[in-house]
């Protein structure tokens, strides 16, 4: 299996909720805050991107130059996501 299929596979086993809220981190170019999700993808969020890591759709957070961590979505979900926004 191609590895875009596999993402698209896992991504159409998430909730309307991840799927969403994936479209709306694939915005970020680089490395963003759980606050930065919430401002984008709404108050639930928080949990979202926790379940999108354990999906393997985003990178497990790193800690930041600034001491925050940061999560960051890998190039093959980013253009599925994004590819979803456009729809």
């Amino acid at each position: 299996m191609p590895l875009a299929a596999a993402v698209d596979w896992s991504y159409q086993l998430l909730s309307e909720q991840a799927r969403r809220a994936s479209r709306r981190v694939s915005i970020f170019p680089g490395p963003f805050t759980l606050q930065a999700a919430v401002t984008v993808a709404g108050p639930a969020a928080g949990q979202v991107v926790l379940d999108l890591v354990n999906c393997s759709l985003l990178a497990p957070p790193r800690t930041g130059p600034d001491g925050r961590p940061r999560y960051v979505m890998l190039e093959t979900p980013i253009s599925l996501a994004r590819g979803y926004l456009a729809l």
